[in-house]
């Protein structure tokens, strides 16, 4: 799926979003010039990282979403708040970026957006949580062209995956859906595994800390680099995606952290330190964008 780009400049879009969705996107098709595949951003103190990982052209985020009012969608891990709705500030700024974009969200983009929706919150019952995951699916299905879908096991890449992640997994439901445009999140541990397929688990992401020791202070062990390598390599053999998070602070180090992730192939580095990432993750430019 992450090759698969040729449809993001096919079929007109006809989107229709509301007046802050269209004027962030106007902001955004006028500012970005660098896009950033290799940076994903996760929430910390920015209250909207998605508006800022666009604004730095970066190649995914994580954004944090709970089951509020209606049983729709809020952004934010806070207590579901009147206007935050993922519909206004997600789905519709990235499909009417999409559209002004001529199918993609940036001139260079390549692969789809990695869209990580991360449930929070209280809520466990699963009648709770299902009636939500129902509510994105049918605003997802309101735009066919942005949003990579799956139809009975084939997957069809656009300018945004979106991957569901957090206290609810909701691979089962996904995996009893014959059309859909969401996917699992996975981690490290589904590489190989006949439970979480690449067309339900195409993107796979953890922090650094969760399986390796090295903290940048000496030279990485041979045994890590291995099997760095190793892991990275069989997850794209199996058409996955992998994003690795939790850099180290200290910034010295953060130079030869991203020169063995590069070298081993990780398609992104994930942190909610946007500002530094931006700087340390090399960008692509146009002169036109």
């Amino acid at each position: 799926m992450a090759d698969d780009m040729s449809a993001l400049l096919s079929g007109a879009f006809g989107v229709a979003a509301a007046g802050g969705a269209a004027g962030l996107t106007a902001a955004l098709a006028r500012r970005g010039r660098a896009w950033r595949p290799g940076a994903h951003a996760l929430p910390g103190a920015d209250p909207d990282p998605l508006r800022t990982a666009l604004r730095l052209g970066f190649g995914g985020a994580t954004v944090p979403v709970r089951p509020g009012p209606r049983d729709e969608l809020f952004a934010g891990a806070g207590e579901p708040a009147p206007g935050r709705t993922v519909r206004r500030l997600v789905l519709q700024p990235l499909a009417e970026l999409a559209r002004r974009r001529g199918g993609r969200l940036h001139p260079r983009q390549r692969r789809p957006f990695e869209l990580v929706l991360e449930f929070t919150g209280p809520e466990r019952d699963a009648g709770t949580l299902l009636r939500a995951y129902l509510d994105l699916d049918r605003q997802l299905r309101d735009h066919p062209a942005v949003f990579s879908r799956c139809v009975r096991g084939t997957v069809s890449a656009r300018a945004v995956t979106v991957l569901i992640a957090g206290t609810v997994d909701v691979r089962g439901l996904l995996a009893g859906q014959d059309r859909r445009y969401a996917f699992a999140d996975g981690t490290l541990d589904d590489v190989g595994s006949a439970a979480g397929p690449p067309h339900l688990v195409p993107a796979l992401g953890e922090p650094w800390a969760r399986r390796f020791g090295w903290d940048g202070t000496e030279e990485l062990s041979a045994v890590e680099r291995h099997y760095l390598h190793g892991l990275v390599a069989e997850a794209h053999a199996e058409g996955r995606t992998v994003r690795i998070g939790g850099l180290p602070r200290p910034r010295r180090f953060r130079a030869a952290f991203l020169a063995e992730l590069g070298a081993a192939g990780v398609d992104a580095v994930a942190d909610a330190d946007l500002g530094p990432l931006a700087r340390h993750v090399r960008p692509l430019k146009v002169n036109n964008a």
